[in-house]
């Protein structure tokens, strides 16, 4: 169902958007485990190829409709770095500045796609608006990591690949950056791991980050999105969270769910996007509320979209507000 109240030029697309999934439906989501007697090898090789199907149609629907960062700013360079990680080894595709100066800040960006999409070659193809928009109007270094996917790699390996990217970072071993200017930026899922990375450096003791871009997020993984009652959305959304999450016998834990940490105080200052007409804004804006709370500097951009369309003078006007807040943080 379209929402009454949302504005025409949005209903526009949406409605078209639900038409091109009636004529032709996206592929099932695979099964978060091998199925009976199916070998671990043919499970993954099933996986992939069903995730190949899902980046193809984000492709599209981008294309087709637009989405944050869809832009193409002018960057000096871009480059590939591999980064050591507990149990491997991940790769990042690297924008530098135009004119970075002698240490730049970084923002090291955490891609959306449920925890199981959006790595890859995809992946940089779809992130790169976004990144080229952080790099040029910011003067940063990005760094869009292609960390490890689930259902294959799931809880805790997607975030401690986050929290390695950082340490790598300022250790000086990859772009010569300042160590005090790290952030970090990520979409939906990417969002979920950008707020639990700040958990985390927290309980390590370490050096916390200088600001914290949460657009879209998933905050709580513990409820299903209030408001949202269509079966279908809801299994789906129920698998991702057994991707990432597996049989987690508590789902309330605060690197699962950020919303539900019992204290938020000492973390970033943080940029929270939400759209008017995402199931997963109710939560974002509590989280907003409570790190407010807590003593925590918060700009909130929302924006009438959805959780993945939205008109392109809609997603032009928050990435403006975007990046006048990231400016007065970093």
């Amino acid at each position: 169902m379209v929402p009454d109240d949302m504005p025409p030029r949005l209903r526009s697309l949406v409605e078209r958007a639900l038409a091109a999934q009636a004529e032709s439906p996206t592929p099932p989501l695979p099964d978060p485990e091998p199925a009976p007697g199916e070998t671990r090898e043919d499970w993954e090789r099933r996986v992939a190829r069903v995730r190949a199907q899902h980046d193809a149609l984000a492709l599209e629907t981008a294309a087709r409709y637009g989405f944050l960062g869809d832009r193409d700013d002018p960057v000096g360079s871009i480059g590939y770095v591999d980064i050591p990680v507990e149990g491997g080894t991940i790769a990042a595709r690297v924008y530098r500045p135009i004119d970075p100066g002698d240490r730049p800040p970084a923002i090291v960006v955490l891609h959306g796609g449920g925890w199981w999409m959006g790595g890859g070659a995809q992946g940089y193809r779809l992130g790169d608006g976004t990144c080229r928009m952080l790099c040029h109007g910011l003067g940063a270094v990005v760094l869009n990591v292609d960390y490890r996917l689930a259902p294959e790699f799931r809880f805790p390996v997607q975030l401690h690949d986050a929290r390695d990217v950082v340490a790598w970072l300022r250790r000086g071993a990859g772009p010569q950056v300042d160590p005090d200017r790290v952030a970090v930026a990520g979409t939906s899922s990417g969002g979920h791991l950008a707020a639990a990375l700040t958990l985390l450096l927290k309980d390590e003791g370490e050096q916390q980050l200088a600001m914290q871009v949460l657009v879209a997020p998933a905050v709580d993984l513990a409820e299903d999105p209030a408001g949202l009652e269509d079966p279908q959305a809801l299994r789906g959304i129920e698998t991702l969270r057994r991707y990432y999450a597996g049989d987690a016998p508590n789902r309330a834990i605060p690197y699962l769910s950020p919303l539900r940490a019992p204290d938020l105080s000492g973390l970033p200052p943080a940029v929270v996007v939400t759209g008017d007409f995402d199931p997963l804004t109710a939560p974002a804006l509590d989280y907003v509320e409570r790190l407010r709370e807590a003593g925590v500097r918060v700009d909130h951009v929302s924006a009438p979209v959805t959780h993945t369309i939205g008109a392109q003078e809609d997603w032009r006007a928050a990435e403006e507000q975007i990046l006048a807040a990231c400016r007065e943080l970093l």
